[in-house]
């Protein structure tokens, strides 16, 4: 017979306990109705039984949606590579073209060598007025940007041709794609087929995760995914044929591994070569399905271990984070085990070196 006991409610959060036949128990844990479309979890059956749950919004991380602001307004950050042409007011012989040196620094009249990288136009702009009015009195000094080739954006994983590209006015998602001359395709029986997992693609900004249903965009047409991209964001969009789930947080191999038919949890543990001893055994996060509408599962490995309760039966793509300690909402644990995801795969641009994202200390 099915139970299902509520445990407790905590700032909006449910954590319901499951239990089913075989002695199977989860924790599936489930977020309150929020105003965000873009990032949800749901329920899903757990073998032997069903239980049937209400689609659930997740609080959104996601930055406003703005259009990248002009230069002038001095939100853009100069860096390495970048050409300004800087002039003094009523001086011919000041006009002069000049690209950031590698180390970030400029070198212009009576400036000598200043730090540019970094700086907004404006605060160049002052920084060099207070330098240059050590030897001209009242000088007006004027900057323009001429080509900024640090504002670039990168796209990478199943597209036709993945790379950074020059962030040029407004560019949203669809034209990233576009830019990448689309996703890959292969044949599959005599039919032309794309290779990309939507599900598990995702928008890196500020080592920040962007939550954008590329699923939604790109096969139900829903603009409102389509956000635009700023300078420095990171796209990848993984292969969907890869096999493998991933495992993330105090193990002593974090990375991929292949998955075969009925990889348990436990199993998937040894293959990582086991838990460090910061592990927080009894607290193991599963993630499955989309990273914006996941279901999420909390698992006690410790009961697993001691024979109290069957072990947990993974699914190809599964992510599994093993906390150092015990989370106390929804929205906290799936932020962290996918926001480690995605920095993950940045930071490794797909090769298999992982590393946790430090968690918040404790209360």
């Amino acid at each position: 017979m099915k139970t299902f006991r509520f445990l407790y409610i905590y700032t909006g959060i449910l954590i319901g306990l499951i239990t089913l036949p075989g002695s199977l128990s989860a924790t599936i844990l489930i977020a309150t109705p929020n105003v965000s479309p873009s990032l949800s979890t749901e329920s899903k059956e757990i073998s032997p039984g069903v239980i049937k749950l209400n689609n659930r919004s997740l609080p959104d991380p996601k930055e406003p949606n703005t259009d990248i602001k002009n230069h002038e307004s001095g939100l853009y950050a100069l860096n390495a590579g970048d050409i300004i042409e800087i002039s003094i007011y009523n001086r011919e012989d000041s006009d002069k073209m000049i690209t950031i040196d590698p180390s970030g620094s400029i070198s212009y009249m009576f400036a000598g060598s200043v730090k540019a990288a970094g700086k907004t136009i404006p605060q160049l702009k002052q920084e060099l007025q207070s330098l240059i009015g050590l030897s001209l009195r009242d000088p007006i000094v004027n900057i323009l940007p001429v080509e900024l080739k640090s504002r670039r954006f990168s796209i990478m994983g199943a597209l036709s041709n993945p790379g950074t590209y020059q962030l040029t006015g407004t560019i949203c998602v669809l034209d990233a794609i576009a830019m990448a001359n689309g996703l890959k395709t292969g044949l599959l029986r005599e039919n032309t087929v794309q290779l990309a997992d939507l599900d598990h693609a995702f928008l890196l900004r500020n080592k920040s995760y962007v939550p954008v249903n590329f699923k939604k965009l790109l096969h139900e047409g829903s603009m409102k995914e389509n956000i635009s991209l700023q300078a420095g964001d990171y796209l990848y969009i993984p292969e969907s044929h890869i096999n493998e789930i991933t495992l993330l947080g105090e193990v002593n191999a974090p990375g991929y591994y292949e998955y075969a038919d009925s990889l348990s949890l436990i199993q998937a543990v040894v293959l990582a070569k086991g838990f460090n001893n910061k592990a927080q055994k009894d607290s193991i996060i599963v993630l499955r399905g989309s990273l914006t509408q996941p279901v999420v599962y909390r698992v006690n490995t410790e009961k697993i271990i001691n024979g109290e309760i069957m072990d947990f039966v993974l699914e190809s793509k599964d992510i599994v984070y093993i906390p150092r300690r015990t989370f106390y909402s929804l929205e906290e644990a799936t932020k962290t085990v996918i926001t480690t995801f995605v920095q993950a795969f940045a930071t490794a641009d797909n090769t298999k070196l992982f590393n946790a994202v430090p968690e918040p200390e404790t209360k």
